[in-house]
């Protein structure tokens, strides 16, 4: 049975910029049906919106990344609840990991590391991630 998790946009930015990179590598685990992903629409446009505004990359190409990933994936609707020791613009992030009742939320974003855990959301870096997966291959 694939392990579930949440990626925030972090990890999706930097997946697409190399499949070599750690999150490219969480990507191919992804691919070979290792990992099961749980995204929300939120995460996936705050992904299109990084990946056109700040790294210049063709929307088209982007928009047809954004579709495929709806397509494979398992999509939410995030929980809102105001979490005081995180910015409101991550309350998504974490309510994506609650809706989609995963344990494991991998986080580029050092807010949300910083957090470590919300309820039963396990909050760790792309590169455990990838260690704890390959070490279980």
């Amino acid at each position: 049975m694939p392990m579930r998790a949440v990626f925030d946009s972090n990890v999706f930015v930097s997946a697409l910029g190399t499949t070599s990179s750690i999150c490219g590598k969480l990507f191919n685990h992804f691919q070979d049906g290792i990992v099961e992903v749980v995204v929300s629409r939120y995460i996936l446009s705050e992904t299109g919106r990084i990946l056109i505004e700040k790294f210049k990359i063709n929307p088209s190409f982007v928009y047809a990344h954004l579709r495929l990933f709806e397509s494979t994936m398992i999509i939410v609707d995030p929980i809102i609840i105001p979490i005081e020791s995180i910015e409101v613009n991550d309350w998504p992030i974490i309510g994506t990991a609650l809706a989609g009742a995963t344990e494991l939320l991998v986080a580029g974003d050092q807010r949300l590391l910083h957090l470590k855990q919300y309820n039963f959301v396990h909050i760790i870096s792309p590169r455990i991630f990838l260690g704890e997966l390959e070490k279980g291959l």
